[in-house]
């Protein structure tokens, strides 16, 4: 099953999940857009007052699909966004969002990562799987180049910087491991707080 955020300020949660059957949905509200934006996953919008109140949709830095009736939106120049005016049949819908899922993916040095897989991209027989958190931080590292632990703990695990925790170093072991089994180039080393990538 794939994941989908669906934000929207619609109640009917009902007619998503009939449309959407086989994925794991997760509703949000609007102004979870607003939170910091490392936070940011993607997914799909579905407003149907003025969003500009809300949220400046230019600032979005993942790719989302919006419906909206909102004719300001058509203009839009960010590439990441796909604004879909109603009225829609579902099945217009279900066939953007579709295309959306295959196309959330990123691309590194010598590797992709698409959904929770992680591809070599000169051979695509070495491949293996991330856990969710994995792929959050390890796409955090190649995002932000040399970072800290602290930035991990808190943008990524959401855990205060005053808690202790070796869970850190445990996450970049395994990510370290998975990137030697798919034979990349690129390496994570941390030392002391930093986190380098070569």
């Amino acid at each position: 099953m794939q994941n989908l955020n669906i934000y929207t300020n619609i109640n009917n949660f009902m007619f998503f999940e009939q449309l959407f059957p086989n994925h794991n949905i997760s509703f949000k509200k609007i102004e979870d857009l607003k939170l910091i934006k490392e936070k940011e996953e993607g997914g799909l919008i579905i407003f149907n007052k003025n969003i500009k109140e809300h949220i400046d949709v230019n600032f979005l830095k993942k790719k989302y699909v919006i419906i909206s009736n909102e004719k300001s939106l058509y203009k839009n120049q960010n590439k990441n966004l796909v604004i879909l005016k109603p009225p829609l049949h579902p099945n217009q819908i279900k066939q953007s969002v579709s295309k959306f899922l295959v196309n959330n993916r990123y691309s590194a040095t010598d590797f992709l990562i698409i959904e929770n897989k992680i591809i070599n991209n000169k051979n695509k027989n070495k491949y293996t799987f991330l856990t969710d958190i994995e792929k959050k931080i390890l796409i955090y590292i190649l995002e932000n180049k040399n970072c800290t632990k602290v930035e991990i703990k808190q943008q990524v695990l959401q855990i205060n910087k005053n808690v202790e925790t070796n869970s850190i170093e445990s996450h970049l072991s395994r990510i370290r491991k998975k990137l030697e089994n798919i034979d990349t180039k690129l390496s994570i080393r941390s030392k002391n707080d930093q986190i380098f990538i070569h």
